[in-house]
């Protein structure tokens, strides 16, 4: 071997030994603790990404009172085998620093490593080592990695990262594969990267973290000294997390309400009316999410379809999809959402549980789906039959909360995403068999005429 082939060899192994270390996610207890600066003092400067993140579901992601209840019951349940799993992405920095995160801590400086989502972790993360389960290289330090290529600072260093302006940033926690079987458990990011947004260029951050659904412009700047931009991306990372959300910040509540109001419409259509019934097509699509409707924690999401049908007085003549006095949805309602099932075959809610996923009728973004609904019609109903569909949404099955939290939790929300109203004139329902006495008499005046001609 020449010294050539030796120095291009030895350049070789550098590059590949580099590599590997730089793909290598950073692991539990990596770093002391104190390495991460308090929310609090990003916002100092940050005032306003500080005031947009406070009370969102990144700043409770750990202290969460439903999200600490299922992690405690999930250690109980796997014997502490998901104790570093869940904290890889609900309270990263205790994660990385080997603080145990099943105490939450309050929102205050001295205990930064103990919280969700925040400042100094998200924008501390250099690369990432693969998709989902928080595979992120965390570089904890004085060099802060975001969107602008001339950012300057007087306290850190400022770098551009072009990972945090794309979809890819997200994936980091949006996708998560069960931690024993790899059953993909949350999947927004795949659903995004098989969508047509992914397809031209749209990120998760063009709606998730602008002021509302879809993208919209917010000048403004990023620090109380920074340079005016023509676009300052939000921190109120709004999504569909109703029930969590509304324990923590109405205006936050508020922002989730929108952007689920934003993300379906309806269209209904009489297909057929008869003495005894009409039938509807409804069609529902998924016009302003880049993902599946719904999406998140698959085996809890529920999003369906209420039908309501009344006559000319207001009174209910037939329905489906309406919740009962204990907020279960009527028996036979299609409910858009995915069902697992755990190792015995039973249904598994929980997602620590899950072993299979059994069937998905959620909404890909960009498509349709169309369900026929026979509205059944009574005796002596001539009127009018006033027709109303809603597209609800909930976050989680309340008799579900109502078992985790032993009666004590409050009501789980429900959103209207979007709602259609139609008026069917013409039902004559007062005879039975009126259609066809009216047919036996039209075809008499026939045969009366045609023998009359010959």
């Amino acid at each position: 071997m020449n010294s050539f082939q030796y120095i291009f060899l030895l350049t070789i192994c550098i590059a590949v030994i580099s590599t590997g270390t730089a793909s290598a996610q950073t692991g539990f207890g990596e770093f002391e603790e104190g390495v991460f600066s308090a929310p609090q003092v990003c916002g100092s400067c940050h005032t306003q990404n500080f005031e947009e993140w406070y009370g969102s579901m990144h700043a409770a992601s750990n202290s969460d009172p439903f999200y600490q209840l299922m992690f405690s019951m999930a250690s109980n349940d796997t014997l502490g085998a998901v104790d570093t799993y869940c904290p890889r992405c609900h309270s990263p920095a205790s994660f990385v620093t080997g603080i145990d995160s099943k105490v939450p801590a309050t929102i205050d400086i001295a205990n930064a490593s103990e919280m969700g989502v925040y400042c100094d972790f998200c924008h501390t993360i250099k690369s990432k080592s693969g998709m989902g389960n928080g595979l992120y290289i965390s570089t904890p330090g004085t060099t802060k990695f975001g969107p602008w290529d001339d950012a300057e600072s007087p306290y850190h260093g400022a770098r551009y990262s072009e990972l945090h302006t794309q979809s890819d940033f997200c994936s980091i926690c949006h996708y998560q594969t069960h931690s024993e079987n790899g059953v993909v458990i949350q999947n927004t990011f795949q659903e995004w990267l098989d969508s047509p947004y992914s397809e031209e260029g749209t990120q998760c951050q063009d709606c998730h973290m602008t002021p509302g659904p879809g993208f919209t412009r917010n000048p403004g700047q990023s620090t109380l000294i920074g340079p005016v931009r023509e676009h300052i991306w939000t921190h109120n990372t709004a999504g569909g997390n109703i029930f969590q959300t509304s324990l923590q910040s109405p205006k936050h509540r508020a922002l989730a309400v929108e952007m689920l109001k934003g993300a379906a419409e309806l269209e209904m259509k009489t297909k057929q009316v008869t003495d005894e019934s009409i039938v509807l097509a409804v069609t529902v699509s998924n016009t302003g999410a880049g993902h599946s409707i719904p999406t998140g924690s698959n085996s809890l999401r529920q999003v369906w379809l209420e039908v309501t049908a009344t006559n000319e007085d207001g009174e209910v003549i037939d329905s489906s999809g309406r919740l009962d006095s204990a907020g279960n949805i009527d028996p036979g309602t299609i409910i858009y959402g995915s069902v697992y099932h755990d190792a015995s075959g039973n249904v598994a809610l929980k997602e620590w549980k899950a072993a299979s996923l059994v069937s998905d009728n959620r909404i890909l973004a960009g498509t349709s789906v169309t369900e026929d609904f026979e509205i059944r019609l009574p005796q002596g109903n001539a009127g009018p039959v006033k027709v109303i569909v809603r597209l609800l949404y909930r976050t989680v099955p309340q008799d579900f909360i109502d078992e985790t939290f032993g009666g004590a939790a409050e009501n789980v929300p429900l959103v209207e995403m979007a709602k259609e109203e139609l008026t069917v004139n013409g039902a004559t329902t007062g005879i039975p068999g009126f259609g066809i006495v009216i047919s036996v008499i039209v075809m008499g005046i026939v045969f009366f005429l045609f023998g009359r001609r010959n």
